[in-house]
Formats: C-alpha cells, sequence, structure tokens
C-alpha cells in the first residue's frame, strides 16, 4: 500500500495539516500559525470546526493565507471524528495531524520528511517525532527511545523502565493519506481513541516509526481541561479489559499500573488501590511497575515531575 518514495516538489509538500477544534479561538490560531510558518510549506493546513462555533470561525477568517481551509461540521463528533472527517475532506497524499493547544517547531515538517526518506520500510507505516512536554513549570522531551525492531506497539508505549521511555504523540504524527482512509480513528470511544487505533493498525501490518528530535511542542498543564483529562478510571479500565488479548499481559497490567491508576488515584480510597493492584498482578507486573504504582497514588504529581526532572539532569 506504500511506497518508499515521497513525492514533494523542493519548498513544499503534498501534505494536509489536519487540525480538530472547538471553542479555542485563541489557541487554534497560534496551532494554524506555526503550521503555516514551516520551511517545507504544507499544500493545506484544514482546520475542523467539531460543532457550531462562531468565535473560531470568525478569528481563522481573519487569516490571510490560501493555504489555509476551515471546515466546519453541523454537530459535535469527537477529536477523532473531526480528525476522519479532515482526512476525507483532503486529496493531498500525505496527512500530519496537529491539535489546537500545540505547536510545531518551523522544521518540523523538513525534518520529518527527511526521517521519512532515510527511513521508510515496504509497508504501510505512521511516523512520529519527539515532543517538547510543557507543564506547570517543568518541560520535558518524549520519548527517550524509537520502537525497536520486531517490538509490538502496546509495549513500546506501556511498557517502559521510565516515564516518557515510548510515546506516539498524535500532533507529531504523519502518514499517508490512504492509510488514513482505510484505518480511521474509532470514533465510538471517547478516551484512549489513539491507543485503540495504533493496535488496529498494528493489526494490519503497519509499523511506527519515530525521529527523536523534539519537533513538537505539547501544552499539557494540570488543569488543561479536554476529553481524556475528564474520562474517568472506569473508561480507561474498560478500554483495557476490552482490548487486553491486543495488548498483551505485560502491557495490559503496566496500563493498569499507570494510566488506569493515574485517573482513579483522584477518587482514592484503600478499595480501589487494593482492586487495581489486584487486577494487574494477574500479569505478574515487575517491581518496576509496583513502584510507579505506588508513587502515582502516594506522592503528589509537582513531586513527581520534580522527580523526573531530576533523574533526567543525573543522567
Amino acid at each position: 500500500m506504500q511506497s518508499a518514495a515521497v513525492a514533494a516538489p523542493p519548498g513544499t509538500a503534498d501534505v494536509c495539516v489536519v487540525i480538530p477544534t472547538r471553542n479555542r479561538p485563541e489557541l487554534v490560531l497560534r496551532a494554524v500559525s506555526s503550521a503555516l510558518g514551516q520551511s517545507l510549506s504544507p499544500g493545506e493546513v484544514l482546520v475542523v470546526i467539531d460543532g457550531p462555533d462562531d468565535a473560531t470561525e470568525a478569528a481563522l477568517a481573519g487569516v490571510d493565507d490560501p493555504r489555509l481551509r476551515v471546515l466546519s461540521l453541523p454537530t459535535g463528533s469527537g477529536a477523532a471524528g473531526a480528525r476522519n472527517a479532515g482526512v476525507r475532506a483532503t486529496d493531498r497524499e500525505w496527512i500530519a495531524f496537529l491539535d489546537d493547544d500545540d505547536e510545531w517547531s518551523p522544521e518540523k515538517l523538513e525534518r520529518q520528511f527527511e526521517h521519512v526518506r532515510a527511513n521508510a520500510p515496504s509497508g504501510p507505516a505512521v511516523y512520529a517525532t519527539g515532543v517538547e512536554w510543557r507543564t506547570d513549570g517543568f518541560t520535558f522531551h518524549y520519548p527517550e527511545r524509537a520502537p525497536r525492531a520486531g517490538e509490538r506497539v502496546a509495549d513500546y508505549l506501556f511498557v517502559r523502565s521510565r516515564p516518557g521511555e515510548g510515546m506516539l504523540a498524535v500532533p507529531t504524527l504523519l502518514l499517508r493519506r490512504e492509510l488514513a482512509l482505510a484505518h480511521p480513528l474509532p470514533e465510538h470511544l471517547r478516551t484512549h481513541e489513539e491507543y485503540d487505533w495504533f493496535l488496529d493498525l498494528e493489526r494490519h501490518g503497519c509499523t511506527f516509526s519515530v525521529a527523536l528530535e523534539p519537533l513538537t511542542v505539547v501544552h499539557a498543564p494540570s488543569v488543561r481541561t479536554s476529553v481524556s483529562t475528564n474520562a474517568g478510571w472506569q473508561s480507561s479500565l474498560a478500554w483495557a479489559l476490552a482490548r487486553r488479548a491486543d495488548l498483551g499481559e505485560r502491557a495490559f497490567g503496566a496500563f493498569c499500573l499507570t494510566d488506569v491508576a493515574r485517573s482513579a488515584q483522584r477518587t482514592g480510597g484503600l478499595r480501589l488501590f487494593a482492586a487495581l493492584a489486584g487486577m494487574a498482578a494477574t500479569a505478574r507486573p515487575t517491581g518496576r511497575d509496583l513502584a510507579r504504582f505506588l508513587a502515582i497514588w502516594f506522592l503528589p504529581q509537582q513531586l513527581r515531575w520534580r522527580l523526573t526532572g531530576r533523574r533526567r539532569r543525573d543522567g
């Protein structure tokens, strides 16, 4: 399905940047500006407004650039639905995703296409970059490594020895449109839809390639409101149980002790703590898994971030 060649004339790329948004006009303008300001120019920047939003439409109307196109959906369908609508609405060869509250460095597309040329496999692939993760006064660069040859995507994302070892951030992703059309993001989920999508892509023979250079800035303040941060631990656990066979036992246990635990910790309670530990124990977690679980449950978030930063400085 996917050839190794990259058809892009000098100075431009046959790529559509798809940006889903709703009710964040100031933030989406920053994202649009970073996409339009690329050293390798995108052929199109498509903002998909996920439902009625006059303020965002008015803000984008003030951008005088023929590469910008706005698609307003009549009703909200969620980020996955908005991204899928953007994929269907363009005829560009490549799709690059960007979130409305994040931004790219000026060389993101140029560097990423260089990586594609140097690393394109014979089969379908999704390409990611590193991120500069900014949250509450702390800045981290993730991921720390690329997927190993033959490594399952769930193991890369969840079976880790330290925070941020493996990551595929949606606002870094680049893939061919034909791949995105054949395998759209799942629209029935309101949390972990990107993980679900990665598992399905892998099942259909897709590989994942990561350029570690942090070319995308992800803004992640702890007070940020999003679907994923508002989702309860029950939804996270239900998703993990539904995809347990695809995750594999090792990744399932690690996911329960990290991603599910982060949501559950806000509810608290020893019964919930014991239930999660018991659930994950069936997957035979390692000592590192259990240590991270205890840190998530009992240490304040700011302290965990501070310890992570100190560990990185100390090497």
